[in-house]
């Protein structure tokens, strides 16, 4: 090719990225952060305090904040950052965390279920060896509430810089680096007219700062992006990331989800996501119930066929094939955080004329019920870790790589189920699939909490039926 063609082909590539570019006027620009104060914190290799200028009493209990923000407070202890030290699950892993690694166990769970007790340098080893369950904990008078109360709300708004992602080499040490400004009278947030609050006898007196991260996924660093050991182990922020419409122009941040704007125009502080409270019965009327049942079924699509214009269902020579499409509509993983722990996975029914099943994938009994795993159509989402010996674990702490089996953010997966049948006697099939979610495992909670699994939901995600003729 000589020389002039080239030429013209730079300048081809030239103007249609120029091009390109003024189409893309509308896209917003990245969030600029602004500096502001924050309170030095140093660790040691164990991830204890050398120095810390900040002490418990410059956080505040949520109680405080009712007087000013009752509807804020209410949504919060809805949520999963209100229940992070009520957990029991949580619990029984910190005691055998703490026990298995006397020097490092206990501060490596506490760095994001009690940020205060982590950036303080409060040991809680008297707390874990002392009490059976967490309600020990949760009733001692001697701890002081914004510990027991985990990702309270004085956590959160004193933020004032961006943390990174929690890296934890071969020593499991915890290293969760927090940038904050507590105890100064400012509550920091994405309100951009400055307020100054009046004092009371009940109520945390305060003035509030508009800063830009709370608009931005970097708001949830660091506690939901972590490495062990090289291994991505819960890297929901990381997953955000890579995909670049989001993590290149910022584009639908985790509040758009996590946090949508209410009736009366603030965000929701329930912080939606897959978990449930399931130390009680949950009633019909359960609010924290139908959050997380709205926004899985706000997360993912089915459809009959692939992506090209192949029938859907096909009847040839005795072998049923069915094709469904799964189109996510997540910014991240499916499922993602502890994604070992979690189970999405479709159920797929055929039967004929008389409601008689033919075919089935992925149905359970009973709702503690485990998936039959031998089954080779089974269409699964979740992950596995492995141990040193490669063995699967169910400990993070002992990971020492992944196989990750989720369906990733935004993306689409065709499955073919393949049946051989008999269909000489049968004009006409019923065909069901849905998406069927449970935040755990069966053999997660079995063994030590059996209440727990006992209450456990199981949530539809999505469902798809159709009837079809046979030829």
């Amino acid at each position: 090719m000589n020389s002039n063609k080239l030429e013209y082909i730079l300048l081809l590539y030239i103007l249609l990225f120029v091009l390109a570019c003024e189409e893309n006027t509308t896209m917003p620009p990245s969030i600029e952060f602004k500096s502001f104060p924050e309170k030095d914190i140093q660790f040691d290799s164990n991830g204890d305090i050398i120095s810390s200028d900040i002490d418990v009493s410059d956080f505040h209990s949520s109680d405080k904040c009712v007087e000013c923000h009752s509807e804020h407070v209410a949504e919060w202890k809805r949520s999963m950052h209100a229940y992070s030290m009520r957990d029991p699950v949580f619990f029984s892993g910190w005691k055998s965390e703490h026990s298995n690694r006397t020097e490092t166990g206990e501060r490596f769970c506490i760095q994001c279920h009690s940020p205060v007790a982590y950036v303080t340098g409060t040991k809680l080893d008297k707390y874990i060896n002392e009490y059976e369950t967490i309600t020990g904990l949760q009733e001692d008078p001697e701890l002081s509430m914004s510990i027991k109360e985990g990702v309270t709300c004085t956590v959160c708004h004193s933020f004032t810089g961006i943390s990174k992602t929690v890296e934890t080499g071969y020593d499991v040490a915890a290293k969760a680096e927090y940038h904050m400004n507590p105890g100064e009278g400012i509550m920091y947030g994405p309100i951009e007219s400055s307020v100054e609050i009046d004092s009371s006898e009940n109520s945390y007196a305060h003035k509030s700062e508009y800063n830009s991260l709370f608009r931005s996924s970097e708001a949830c660093l660091p506690c939901h992006d972590f490495k062990i050991r090289g291994v991505d182990a819960e890297i929901t922020f990381t997953e955000w990331n890579n995909i670049p419409q989001f993590g290149m122009a910022g584009l639908v941040s985790c509040q758009e989800c996590h946090m949508p704007i209410n009736g009366n125009g603030y965000h929701s502080h329930e912080f939606a996501g897959v978990d449930i409270n399931l130390t009680e019965p949950i009633p019909e009327d359960s609010l924290q119930y139908k959050s997380v049942k709205k926004l899985l079924q706000s997360s993912v699509e089915l459809k009959f066929g692939g992506s090209n214009a192949e029938d859907a269902i096909n009847i040839e020579n005795g072998v049923l094939v069915i094709l469904v499409t799964v189109k996510s509509l997540t910014g991240h993983s499916l499922p993602s955080g502890t994604s070992f722990a979690r189970e999405a996975w479709l159920e797929t029914i055929v039967r004929d004329a008389d409601g008689n099943t033919i075919y089935s994938s992925g149905k359970i009994e009973e709702p503690t019920s485990d998936l039959n795993f031998s089954d080779p159509s089974l269409v699964l989402y979740s992950s596995d870790l492995l141990g040193e010996a490669g063995d699967i674990v169910t400990s993070v702490t002992e990971t020492y790589d992944i196989i990750p089996k989720m369906l990733p953010g935004l993306s689409s997966q065709v499955h073919k189920y393949i049946i051989p049948e008999d269909f000489s006697e049968i004009n006409q099939l019923s065909i069901s699939v849905r998406m069927r979610f449970r935040a755990f495992k069966p053999s997660f909670l079995e063994e030590e909490h059996s209440d727990l699994l006992a209450r456990q939901p199981v949530f539809d995600m999505a469902q798809i039926d159709t009837t079809y003729l046979i030829p």
